[in-house]
């Protein structure tokens, strides 16, 4: 994925994450955001943990994430699969959001980080 553009590589990635957390929600694997650490290590996604939550944020950490767990330092964040389903989850169970990769393996980070903001 990163020999296509890094636009072409996200909407992809980011889509592909979206339509699989409304799979999993319409399926009822995922029914409220407590379901997601597990949903995330049953489909070897990674080990997530909810860090943070208020009223319109969250901060979600991913421990092994697969698309990243152990990359190089490249200098970009590399997980939009991920984010795209953190935000189709959240969007289908809270509301709109931006759902944004704050650390990564690509960035010398040793997990991954995302911040949702609901709108």
């Amino acid at each position: 994925m990163l020999e296509y553009s890094p636009s072409l590589r996200t909407l992809i990635l980011r889509g592909a994450g979206y339509n699989l957390a409304r799979r999993l929600i319409e399926t009822g694997e995922i029914k409220d955001i407590d379901d997601l650490p597990k949903v995330f290590l049953n489909q070897k996604i990674g080990l997530l943990d909810i860090i943070d939550e208020s009223f319109n944020r969250m901060k979600v950490n991913i421990y092994e994430c697969m698309s990243c767990y152990k990359a190089p330092l490249i200098g970009r964040t590399l997980c939009d699969f991920e984010a795209g389903l953190i935000q189709g989850v959240m969007e289908k169970l809270i509301g709109k959001n931006i759902t944004r990769e704050l650390y990564c393996w690509g960035l010398g980070n040793s997990f991954c980080g995302f911040e949702v903001i609901f709108e």
